[in-house]
């Protein structure tokens, strides 16, 4: 339903990958929404603002994004080497 993966040969920007982040949350979000109006499920607000959650989650993704890239770039290297 939500799809980031990439194929190798790939290559986005932080920026661009953020982006897609964000959009797909949106899309999450709109479902969401659509899904309690629906009675499916509950939700739960909070004021502030609007764009925050989701920049917060953008934010935390790419954090864990960062995290695999780099685990991925040494088991690539040790393998390389041995």
């Amino acid at each position: 339903m939500y799809n980031l993966s990439l194929s190798q040969d790939q290559v986005i920007s932080r920026n661009q990958l953020r982006e897609q982040i964000k959009a797909q949350v949106q899309q999450a979000a709109t479902d969401a929404q659509q899904a309690a109006r629906e009675g499916a499920i509950t939700i739960q607000t909070q004021p502030g603002t609007p764009g925050a959650p989701v920049d917060a989650i953008a934010t935390e993704v790419e954090r864990i994004s960062e995290g695999q890239r780099f685990a991925t770039k040494l088991l690539t290297e040790k393998k390389s080497e041995g």
